[in-house]
């Protein structure tokens, strides 16, 4: 931690001094708190005492960018260059080498018996993005790191477990996760955006089997209408062609939207969107639509999202939200709903319902949710079949830099006995516990 700080104050002056023209900027902050449980399962009673102090430096706040002047020039852009120190501030996947640079970090896992393994750091540097174009008037030449992934028509289940999806990804849509060294050559207009991207996985000194990327993409924005339209291929892996297999998948995505303004305060923006991806004779399908309504702060939105998997089993997810954005005084209400299914052969179904209530009362802000999951699949009885949850409190800011917080969070009250499940994360009900946890906090802030 001290040769942390010690490196992120030489880096202050040496970029301090690198930056002459721009404003370096740091913020500290830090809290402590005391958290008095009682379970109610197992009748035990504890006390939890954490604290956490940070310290960030941003050299770059915005972006610092570097242009030229008339037609044709080098441009350049700098974001986001940042660092931190504190008291375990991330907490990240650890990835060990063999002596001859091997990833062995599964053969770890396994020899532990584990999914996972994770370490904190306490000071971490986040490196700039760095956005640079050679300007041809409208005409631009992009230098760019990125993958390939279309991901258009994509939307995920926040409250409906995952057995509903058959512990699936919702979306059909999918490419690798790998970067690919690429440069774009695109034209940008206050109407028309239009670009085609040619990438490639490693250098010239890289494998003689080197993968590749090629990708356009084009947007047309006029009077709030916006169409888009994204086509992606790899080729070369394992010497393929695009669309050839699962290594070297084709995709192609199109959305479009309307942002619409009807009277005072009245906005309705409706939606669609669809992706393919082909891998071989495998062809999968996303197909979604939304709308939006607002009104003087009140919105309300619907998405559903259709899915044909490459091997022709549909998906459906469908998501509703409404709240009130401020429109009530004093309250805010908030409502979600979901409704997945999944496999035509089974049709696993679930849907999940919750709700959030607070008020600011002045130093008081009450504070009630509750959500209620229910799985339709025919031969599903008993705990499996539903989840309610529920939490209740209220925060207390009456003395300066301090908030009292107390608050009840149940666990699954459906089950017969405790389980942490997934519940836990809702509420955060630490324990599991199924009728639940008393908490009361003191945190103290700066």
């Amino acid at each position: 931690m001290k040769r942390g700080l010690l490196l992120l104050l030489a880096m202050a002056l040496v970029v301090g001094y690198a930056f002459a023209d721009s404003q370096v900027d740091y913020s500290i902050s830090g809290s402590a708190t005391a958290t008095i449980g009682y379970d109610l399962d197992g009748k035990t009673f504890g006390i939890k005492n954490e604290t956490s102090a940070d310290l960030t430096i941003t050299f770059v706040e915005g972006s610092e960018e570097k242009g030229g002047e008339g037609t044709v020039y080098g441009w350049i852009s700098l974001s986001g260059f940042s660092a931190k120190a504190g008291n375990n501030i991330v907490e990240e996947d650890v990835v060990f080498y063999d002596a001859d640079d091997n990833d062995v970090t599964d053969s770890v896992k396994n020899n532990l018996g584990v999914d996972s393994i994770k370490a904190k750091s306490d000071f971490v540097i986040t490196p700039p993005s760095i956005t640079a174009k050679l300007m041809m008037g409208p005409a631009y030449l992009l230098i760019t790191t990125k993958g390939a992934d279309i991901d258009k028509a994509s939307l995920d289940p926040d409250f409906i477990k995952e057995e509903a999806f058959g512990g699936n990804d919702v979306a059909a849509s999918s490419f690798e996760d790998n970067d690919y060294n690429n440069l774009t050559l695109g034209v940008d207009t206050d109407v028309v955006d239009a670009s085609v991207t040619l990438g490639t996985e490693d250098d010239w000194n890289g494998d003689s089997e080197n993968a590749g990327l090629v990708a356009g993409e084009v947007s047309v924005s006029v009077a709030g209408a916006t169409l888009g339209v994204n086509v992606s291929g790899l080729f070369g892996n394992n010497g393929g062609s695009i669309g050839e297999d699962a290594d070297n998948p084709l995709a192609v995505g199109v959305n479009a939207s309307y942002a619409a303004s009807v009277g005072e305060g009245l906005s309705i923006t409706p939606s669609v969107a669809y992706d393919l991806v082909k891998k071989g004779d495998a062809l999968a399908h996303d197909i979604l639509g939304g709308l939006s309504v607002g009104y003087n702060g009140l919105s309300t939105s619907v998405n559903v999202l259709y899915v044909i998997p490459a091997e022709n089993q549909y998906k459906l997810l469908v998501k509703g939200s409404v709240s009130d954005g401020g429109m009530i005084p004093v309250v805010d209400v908030s409502l979600n709903g979901e409704y997945g299914m999944m496999d035509t052969d089974t049709e696993a179904s679930a849907f999940a319902l919750k709700a959030d209530l607070s008020a600011g009362l002045g130093v008081a802000k009450p504070f009630v949710g509750v959500i209620y999951e229910q799985t339709l699949t025919e031969g599903v009885s008993g705990d499996d079949q539903s989840d309610f949850m529920m939490q209740v409190g209220t925060d207390i800011t009456a003395v300066q830099n301090t908030t009292f917080t107390l608050k009840y969070a149940s666990g699954d009250l459906t089950h017969e006995e405790s389980a942490a499940d997934y519940t836990a994360d809702v509420f955060a009900n630490d324990s599991g516990a199924r009728l639940g946890e008393i908490t009361f906090a003191i945190k103290i802030s700066y």
